[in-house]
């Protein structure tokens, strides 16, 4: 078995929560937090069969998609000499997944 911990931005996460319902996917969603674009995401736990795993990472590769921002407000960047104010265009993944041995699930 295997355990997915699915780090998946806010833009991404409603499709990708459509494409588990309609496959019969569980997963648990827990409401989280980006560190350096301070953007919300959201993580999904998911357990699955070995035989299920890279068909779930389908599911995600096709629901999460990463994309170009353009920011100004960029966390730690303030403490430079050459700071200023000009946009930035940073690359956002859609996902980021973790994929753990997981030796049993209990259900009570």
């Amino acid at each position: 078995m295997k355990l997915m911990l699915a780090v998946v931005s806010n833009h991404d996460v409603s499709d990708l929560l459509l494409a588990f319902s309609k496959n019969r996917i569980r997963a648990t969603k827990l409401a989280s937090s980006g560190g350096f674009l301070r953007e919300g995401n959201t993580t999904l736990i998911v357990g699955v069969e070995d035989e299920q795993a890279d068909f779930v990472l389908g599911l995600i590769e096709e629901s999460c998609s990463s994309r170009v921002v353009t920011r100004t407000d960029i966390v730690g960047v303030h403490e430079s000499p050459l700071y200023n104010m000009a946009p930035l265009d940073v690359e956002v993944s859609g996902a980021t997944v973790f994929v753990l041995p997981m030796e049993k699930v209990v259900r009570f």
